[in-house]
């Protein structure tokens, strides 16, 4: 059995060839590792983003509105699928 960090990666590696809706698939498995989890979210936003389901996009986005880290990364992506 994968663990969430092998899942994790595993996603990042096909976010990063652009195969944005196998990797998302991959995200929305990685809910138990918290330090990793916030990343996770935020690329899930981002891959729905970039397969142009801006609502959900935003939806997954919003849970990190919050979070320092994330947060102009959060706004300026936000922003791009408000416009949309």
């Amino acid at each position: 059995m994968k663990s969430q960090k092998d899942i994790f990666n595993q996603a990042v590696s096909l976010f990063e060839s652009g195969k944005f809706k196998d990797s998302l698939e991959l995200f929305e498995k990685v809910t138990e590792n918290s330090e990793i989890k916030n990343i996770a979210i935020y690329n899930s936003g981002i891959c729905y983003y970039k397969i142009g389901k801006f609502d959900l996009s935003i939806k997954k986005l919003r849970v990190l509105e919050n979070e320092k880290k994330f947060e102009s990364k959060v706004c300026n992506y936000m922003g791009l699928a408000h416009y949309r």
